[in-house]
């Protein structure tokens, strides 16, 4: 019995496994290099997107997006209020709550400090870090300026 005849005697599913064997043997070098290659390309596909490697698509997770955005509405917010908190340290503050900012000046905290005591705004409970040094930079221009309440 030749070959051919023995296939005809095989059931369709041993056909089809057969072949299907002798297939994979023979693609086996091609099939794995294209997995590797498919598996590398998604590394450097998420690699590149998410700025990896310094430029990229620019992508980031909802969290990051969140977090960036929070910082930039701060510094917005930071940059308006800083003059507006001096110029209220200036109004409001006693001559002596004046006089002590003056002799704080090596001591920046409790310089900041007396800045959160004199001014507060309304709809915020501390005026936090960022607004604090902020608000201490823009005084000591004010203050070196001469431009005080009293002139």
């Amino acid at each position: 019995m030749t070959e051919e005849e023995e296939t005809h005697l095989l059931p369709n599913s041993q056909i089809v496994e057969d072949v299907m064997r002798k297939w994979f043997e023979e693609n086996a070098l091609a099939l794995k290099g294209g997995a590797w290659g498919a598996l590398l390309g998604a590394i450097l596909m998420v690699a590149v997107g998410f700025n990896w490697f310094g430029y990229g698509f620019g992508w980031t997770l909802g969290g990051t997006a969140e977090k960036m955005a929070n910082q930039r509405a701060e510094a917005r917010e930071v940059s308006v209020l800083a003059p507006i908190c001096a110029d209220r340290f200036v109004a409001e503050a006693t001559p002596e709550q004046r006089a002590d900012y003056a002799a704080k000046s090596e001591r920046d905290w409790e310089q900041k400090q007396l800045i959160e005591a004199v001014v507060k705004f309304d709809g915020r409970g501390e005026l936090g870090w960022a607004l604090r040094n902020a608000c201490a930079e823009q005084l000591k221009k004010l203050l070196a300026s001469g431009q005080t309440a009293e002139n």
